[in-house]
């Protein structure tokens, strides 16, 4: 399957955000959730904007955040998006979309026994799929049930899917799931927010030689 785009989240620091762009990820994670082991401040987010360029577009990341500080933040750092990765309705994430005037990422969170037809998104928010965890929103390593990201992803103009993609499995979940994009974390790293560069390298290349 042609032209699926990579997101690489967490970036915690200029040099992984430079070697992300320059090995061909399309879209840049930023952690703006203070319980996070990547987490960022705003300070730190802009050192890393004020020294990237290239063509990947940076998103922001909250976890279950007031539209004040969302709002801010899209003020003080030029975010190309915002990713709400909590417990935020459909409809909430509409909503922000509109009042903030920026694309919405939402993110679901898998249990083994959701419906798929549970998960419903309005035409302006797209869907990011990861894998549950009680203590953890993302970052887990754990793989979702590519079937069932399937049926999301049919009826879904622009979904992401997460949980446990690594270079070696990443072209079969593309293959079942057809995602509009894949995005990767905790498996390409050597500590949490620091990234493996070879094995960064290994994973795109595995999603753009598809």
């Amino acid at each position: 399957m042609a032209n699926v785009r990579v997101k690489i989240c967490g970036i915690t620091n200029s040099e992984d955000a430079f070697a992300a762009v320059r090995l061909g990820a399309d879209y840049i994670g930023l952690n703006f959730y203070s319980k996070s082991p990547r987490y960022l401040n705003f300070s730190a987010a802009k050192e890393i904007v004020r020294n990237f360029s290239g063509p990947a577009k940076i998103i922001g990341v909250f976890v279950n955040e007031e539209l004040e500080l969302i709002g801010e933040a899209i003020r003080e750092i030029p975010l190309h998006g915002i990713q709400l990765h909590g417990d935020e309705s459909a409809d909430l994430a509409a909503d922000i979309a509109v009042k903030l005037n920026i694309p919405v990422i939402k993110a679901y969170r898998i249990k083994p026994d959701d419906d798929p037809a549970s998960i419903k998104m309005p035409d302006n928010v797209d869907v990011l799929l990861d894998a549950f965890t009680e203590k953890e929103f993302g970052g887990t390593g754990k793989t979702i049930d590519w079937t069932f990201a399937q049926k999301i992803s049919a009826g879904t103009k622009r979904l992401f899917l997460a949980g446990g993609l690594r270079a070696e499995n990443v072209a079969a979940a593309i293959k079942i799931v057809k995602p509009f994009a894949v995005d990767v974390c905790s498996s390409i790293e050597k500590a949490p927010g620091i990234k493996d560069l070879e094995t960064m390298k290994r994973f795109i290349e595995a999603v753009k030689t598809i």
